[in-house]
């Protein structure tokens, strides 16, 4: 499989914004590769990162939120925290 800019040298009028975005990854799907990597690896690595790391309290705490918000599959306010601005 040819990545995007091996794409856009051989078809140089090839635009980026025209093709076809691939389906959303969708976590409810049991088994799938993003239900793994999301809902069950994620709060693992976090619980590691807090046992590992001496966080603020305020990182910790949202931290704890964040692994409580995907291991109850919801998405909230935890999870906006970490956007960068």
């Amino acid at each position: 499989m040819q990545g995007l800019s091996y794409m856009m040298r051989v078809m140089p009028n090839l635009k980026p914004e025209t093709l076809p975005l691939p389906p959303p990854l969708m976590t409810s799907e049991w088994g799938s590769f993003a239900r793994a990597t999301i809902v069950e690896r994620k709060p693992v690595l976090i619980r590691n990162i807090l046992s590992d790391n001496a966080y603020p309290p305020e990182i910790v705490a949202a931290l704890e939120d964040l692994r409580d918000e995907i291991a109850h599959s919801t998405s909230g306010p935890a999870a906006r925290r970490f956007r960068r601005p």
